[in-house]
Order: C-alpha cells, then structure tokens, then sequence
C-alpha cells in the first residue's frame, strides 16, 4: 500500500488561544507530609481493569536513522483491510515514507515499541492480544521491514499488561503489569533473574501515569497518580525492589499525558496538559524539580506519541487533530514548532495506546 492511498484530505496551519498553566506551576508544596501520602502495602480489593500504559521515550525508530516513527493500523472492524499495519518512517527532512509492517488479528493491538535483544540497533513492535493476554512482538530489520515474531510471554488471565520498559538497565525491554487484585510488578524478559517481580499492592485510588527513566540511571520507573491529586514515582533499585519519590500536586484541570525528556538532559520528564496547553516537571533524581512550560498544540489536538522525532536529543509531542497527523517539535521553553506529515482516513488508528 502506498502512502498516498492514506492520505485523507489536507490540513492547514492552525492556531489557538492559548489556556494557560501558570509560568510558575507549583513545585512541591514542602507542607504536605509527603511520606504519609506513599504507597502502603495493603490488601485491595479486585479492581477495575486498569488502562494500558505505553513506553513513551525509548527510541522508537525501526528504520536506524535515529529518528521516531510512527506506527499505524487499521482498526475498523467493518474495513476489508481491517488489521493492515505500517508505518511512516520519519525522514531527517521532516517527510513521511511509507513503509509496509504486518496484520493484526482481530483481537490484537500494538503495544509500543522496545527491544526483543539488547543487541539490536533499531526497536521492535510489540502486539498484545487481549484474547489469549499473550505478548509478543514483530521483528524488525534496520531498514523498518518486519522478519519474524518473537513471543514473550501469555499471561495468567488475572494479569494486565500496561506498558513496556527496561526496568534492569540491560537493554531489552521488559512489561509492566499490573493484577486484577491490585498487584503491580515486573515481567523481567532477560537478565540475573527472569519472570514475575511484584512490587506493591495498590489500592483503587492509585493510577499509573506514565513509564520513564526519572533519575537518569538507565532503568525505567513508574509514575502514579492518586486521587487526592497528588503524583510520585517507583523508582526502580538495581535489586528489582522500588522507592519511593514525590513529585508534586496535580492541579484541577491538569492531567499527566505522559514522560519524556523536554531539556536533553538524558533524564525523563513528566508531561503535563490543561486544555490546550502542556508543560512539564523538570525531573531530578524522582523528584519535579522546576516547571517548563512548552506551548499550546492547538485546538483539537491530541498527544499520541512523545519521541525523538528531529534527533536533537530533546522529545517532541506527535499530534493527531481529527485525520491530519503531525509533530510539535520541541525547541525550548514556550517554543513549538510544527510539522505536518500528512492526513489519515477515520479507519486508521495511529495512537499507541488505543490500537
């Protein structure tokens, strides 16, 4: 399939009032005993199926030009092409090139992306299929061409999988899950110890937000919520335990959309929107240490993908605004630039979440 028999109609250049965060976004409130407010081992009751977190920063290139690409399927049920999945592989001039991947079952969906080996020099995608709770991923090739399946792991049914991440530094990419009664842990893929590592119980007040590396020590972490409107993270111990860090009070109106690294400074940080606006905290060993804020995206528009998408080593925030997809490059405080790669029909999925 080429890419133009994609295309859906154009999109024009939008612009929109901007609804402000405040340029000084509150750091941690230091007169919130914040240690109380901690996750606590408890019993939980089962809880309600929890939504699926994606691996946002890793590289998410698969044709080895360093560049984030964007994957795509179509999702409709009733299309006669229904499960066809590519993707656009970004090229250093901002364009987008077709590239063919595999089908998806009717019960499958793309999870993100990651490594099958530590070896490998471009990502992999991965496929969960919610009939079976089984994960695998496609293999790919340097030049984003799809070679072989490779299965990871069929879960016991009380398991979610939420997210995938490299949660002991060793450069393949491992699941986090998550049980119906609450229990939240590891699915180690290789390493000094594969398999199941529980970290805590959590009870139905507590939401994870977001999967990042939030101290800069190559392991991936966890960022939650709770409904009090407050936000930490598990950080992960070479051990394979989790500590606790806070972040900071989440205000009405905000939402974590995710994690990235905005300042290059090689660790991620946590992505927040109010309407039409994001900013994000500044993240320093688990702890939100400053507020930057970033820029409106523009009415209608909505965060799918955060990636390196011009290989300046910051991440961007690749948008979808009805059929037209595109990025807003970051390039520093309040300064979004934007590309428009091209236009999708309403058959297509182009979120990884969501596929």
């Amino acid at each position: 399939m080429m890419v133009d028999e994609i295309y859906s109609g154009s999109f024009s250049a939008y612009k929109a009032e901007e609804e402000l965060l405040s340029s000084d976004n509150s750091i941690l409130d230091t007169t919130v005993d914040w240690e109380s407010l901690a996750p606590v081992e408890e019993e939980a009751p089962a809880l309600a199926k929890p939504a699926a977190v994606v691996r946002v920063s890793t590289d998410q290139d698969i044709d080895s030009n360093g560049l984030a690409d964007i994957i795509m399927a179509i999702t409709k049920s009733t299309h006669p092409n229904r499960g066809s999945a590519g993707a656009w592989l970004i090229q250093e001039n901002q364009t987008a090139k077709w590239g063919n991947l595999s089908t998806l079952n009717a019960t499958s969906k793309i999870m993100g992306f990651g490594k099958t080996s530590s070896s490998k020099a471009v990502d992999d995608i991965y496929v969960y299929d919610a009939a079976t709770n089984n994960l695998g991923a496609w293999v790919t090739d340097e030049n984003g061409k799809v070679t072989g399946w490779k299965n990871v792991n069929k879960f016991n049914d009380n398991m979610n999988v939420l997210g995938l991440g490299d949660f002991n530094a060793d450069g393949q990419t491992d699941v986090l899950l998550m049980s119906d009664y609450g229990d939240l842990g590891v699915w180690f893929t290789s390493g000094a110890k594969t398999g199941w590592k529980r970290f805590q119980s959590l009870g139905k007040e507590w939401h994870i937000a977001a999967i990042g590396d939030f101290n800069g020590d190559g392991r991936d972490d966890v960022a939650l919520t709770h409904d009090a409107g407050f936000a930490g993270c598990y950080i992960t111990q070479a051990d394979g335990t989790v500590k606790w860090t806070n972040l900071d009070n989440i205000k009405s109106g905000q939402k974590i959309a995710g994690a990235g690294d905005f300042n290059g400074d090689g660790v991620d940080d946590i992505l927040l929107q109010q309407g039409n606006y994001c900013g994000a905290w500044i993240v320093e060993n688990g702890n939100a240490k400053g507020w930057m804020g970033l820029g409106s995206l523009g009415n209608g528009a909505v965060v799918e993908q955060i990636g390196d998408f011009n290989g300046d080593g910051v991440d961007d925030l690749r948008l979808r605004v009805d059929k037209a997809i595109g990025v807003q490059l970051v390039k520093g405080a309040d300064k979004l630039e934007w590309h428009y790669y091209g236009s999708v029909g309403s058959e297509w999925s182009t979120s990884l979440a969501s596929l």
